[in-house]
């Protein structure tokens, strides 16, 4: 029972610190920054254009189909984000693990 409470600390601590070092790692990462801002632009834009296309709708049913053509885009953007997110945080993750390595050893 001790050890399974143990194991859960340890496990919890070892999520903290790799969620730390990515976090830290994505707040550093240039790359990463210009992604969030092009991803933060995309965004608005697209929020802004669903905004006007659901004033269009409530007016137009011939709009209804224009905009529903166009949700297939964002779709595919959203999805193309999720999945850059995902790529980014493997990656992150493994430098966290690699970090956490190189910590453990120079306590040594």
């Amino acid at each position: 029972h001790t050890r399974n409470i143990n194991m859960s600390f340890f496990q919890r601590m070892a999520s903290y610190l790799a969620n730390h070092f990515a976090a830290d790692a994505l707040a550093k990462n240039k790359g990463f920054q210009k992604f969030a801002q092009f991803t933060h632009m995309h965004v608005s834009k697209a929020s802004e254009k669903g905004q006007k296309a659901a004033e269009t709708i409530s007016k137009n049913t011939e709009a209804k189909k224009a905009v529903e053509e166009k949700m297939g885009t964002v779709q595919i953007f959203f999805r193309s984000f999720v999945d850059n997110v995902k790529k980014n945080f493997k990656e992150l993750e493994a430098e966290g693990k690699r970090l956490e390595e190189m910590e453990r050893k120079q306590k040594k």
